[in-house]
């Protein structure tokens, strides 16, 4: 019995002698490949720091202000507006940023949120003050977009407390503090963002981030295996030329970028019934255009790679940016304005924003004129660096 106890414990100590053997290899090798060690210290400290910037309390959230009445009562609402603070009680940024104020039309208060040129117009009616000095009813029309579901939530929250607030001082300036007979309230039309479920909003959100990792990963890791197991080389001993190599790379990226976005769209529109408002085909495009950039990234990031270790770090340094700077995981107006200024550097953004734009929103392609050109020419120089690289790395080793 104390023989076989002490065969166990033998086997079990050569067991743990043989892993920790392995696990030391892994370490040597991890130290031959330089810049996976480079990686692995860099990537979580730029992820710290760029969460410590992006992720706060919605605030500046441009809007307009219709004063159409003039009155003290009119005032003092705009005064407390201007005054809102966001909900954590330690900011002390404003909530509301009134970036125009005047006497607006309803028709043109509306037409603001709808060009995109402030997310929030607030109208006060003519006769406001004089309504409010006589115990008469009088509503506060608000125009909302309610394409982005954490700016909304913060600014319906938002325009509800100014609501509150102006109601105790107006109280006080009219009626000696009694709040119970001032009569005002809030009328709130949503100009985009009606009705929507939580996947509609989210789905443009998942459908760049999976476009562009997927093209990505799906090209850079194929050619970096097919390089360590010398497939490429064996491939370039036959008639095949470099160039057919390299085009047949590119039109696969194109392949999987298409198959890739034709599935989503079957899918999420046709079964799953995910509200698209605007063009299908424009979405279809779109969907294209950002894995064509992920494609491109996929080539570059397997030109510079020696393994799929390597491969996994580059792939890795695209992706943590696009997922904290982005607006994929919290609002880019909850960020500082200096990672603000950032995040429109990043191509994940204007995804996100085109695709939103177009499917919630339903507008067209002369309204993302500035999204598509930022993607196209994302998708244009990593395609183009891609083939250079590829292209490079195939003559050197031939």
């Amino acid at each position: 019995m104390n023989m076989r106890t002490r065969t166990q414990r033998g086997h079990q100590r050569n067991s743990l002698t043989r892993a920790l053997t392995i696990v030391w290899g892994e370490l040597l090798h991890l130290r031959r490949t330089r810049i996976g060690i480079a990686f692995l210290l860099i990537l979580p400290t730029v992820t710290i720091v760029l969460m410590s910037y992006s992720i706060g309390d919605v605030t500046n959230i441009p809007i307009a202000v219709s004063n159409q009445d003039y009155g003290p009562a009119a005032d003092t609402f705009i005064s407390t507006l201007r005054g809102a603070s966001a909900q954590n009680t330690s900011n002390t940024k404003p909530l509301f940023n009134i970036v125009i104020q005047g006497n607006i039309t309803d028709e043109d208060a509306r037409n603001l949120v709808r060009d995109r040129v402030v997310r929030m117009s607030v109208v006060i009616p003519a006769g406001f003050s004089k309504n409010v000095a006589n115990n008469t009813k009088s509503s506060v029309k608000v125009y909302m977009d309610a394409t982005d579901q954490s700016i909304y939530l913060a600014m319906d929250a938002g325009i509800s407390a100014v609501m509150a607030k102006a109601s105790e001082k107006i109280a006080g300036q009219e009626y000696g503090g009694k709040t119970e007979i001032v009569i005002f309230d809030l009328n709130e039309q949503k100009v985009f963002g009606e009705n929507l479920r939580s996947v509609d909003q989210m789905a443009p959100i998942f459908m760049s981030f999976f476009m562009s990792y997927i093209c990505m990963s799906s090209c850079s890791l194929i050619i970096v295996r097919e390089r360590v197991e010398g497939t490429i080389e064996r491939l370039l001993l036959t008639p095949t030329r470099a160039s057919e190599v390299i085009a047949g790379k590119l039109l696969y990226g194109v392949l999987v970028a298409v198959l890739e976005t034709s599935i989503l769209l079957i899918l999420g529109v046709g079964i799953f019934k995910i509200r698209v408002v605007g063009n299908i085909f424009l979405v279809f495009s779109l969907l294209v255009l950002i894995g064509l950039g992920g494609v491109g990234l996929g080539l570059v990031s397997s030109a510079v790679s020696k393994n799929e270790l390597e491969a996994l770090l580059w792939q890795a340094a695209y992706i943590v940016p696009a997922l904290l700077l982005s607006g994929l995981m919290y609002p880019i107006e909850a960020m500082a304005p200096t990672v603000q200024m950032l995040s429109y550097i990043v191509p994940m953004t204007h995804a996100i924003s085109a695709l939103k734009l177009v499917m919630i929103s339903g507008l067209g392609a002369s309204s993302i004129v500035v999204q598509i050109f930022a993607l196209s020419i994302f998708a244009i120089i990593t395609l183009t660096a891609g083939v250079a690289l590829f292209g490079r790395e195939m003559v050197g080793g031939t």
